[in-house]
């Protein structure tokens, strides 16, 4: 049987830093569009295909919804992260890990929803025409990074 402790682990200064920047990236974010919303036409776009082309147009009230996701996704971790639980000291650093990893993950996805959005907002307003054609695979790749690199470092350790 594995001895179980109570473990809480703070956040380092870079971490909090980390933290930090998420919030200011999500009230940026929420703020562009809530000033935005207000420029934008009746339809906008909705929906890009795999080129970044425009494919389907819808109500602007639809801005919102990528937002409303990013402050989910920002919310939840911080929420789960909040009940302690008893762990393993064995899994302890995997943990820690783990956090990194929906630390730098959550950062990522405001930057793409806020990509996505602006760009719409962009192509709204008649300045832009889409995402352009290499931004599916750009975002796709600043997304694994992290992921990656923390898989990689958590294999390592338990190797």
């Amino acid at each position: 049987m594995k001895n179980q402790f109570k473990i809480t682990s703070k956040l380092n200064p870079t971490e909090q830093m980390i933290e930090v920047l998420g919030f200011i990236l999500l009230l940026a974010y929420c703020s562009t569009i809530y000033i935005s919303y207000h420029k934008l036409p009746a339809r906008i776009p909705i929906h890009y295909n795999i080129k970044g082309e425009i494919d389907h147009y819808g109500s602007k009230n639809t801005i919102f919804i990528l937002p409303f996701m990013a402050i989910l996704l920002y919310i939840l971790p911080l929420i789960l992260n909040k009940k302690n639980k008893d762990k393993d000291l064995d899994t302890f650093e995997n943990d820690v890990n783990i956090d990194k990893l929906v630390r730098f993950v959550k950062i990522i996805i405001i930057i793409i929803f806020f990509s996505i959005d602006y760009f719409t907002i962009e192509s709204a307003l008649g300045k832009s025409q889409g995402l352009g054609k290499w931004f599916l695979m750009i975002m796709c790749g600043i997304l694994l990074i992290p992921i990656v690199y923390f898989g990689y470092k958590s294999y390592l350790k338990f190797k």
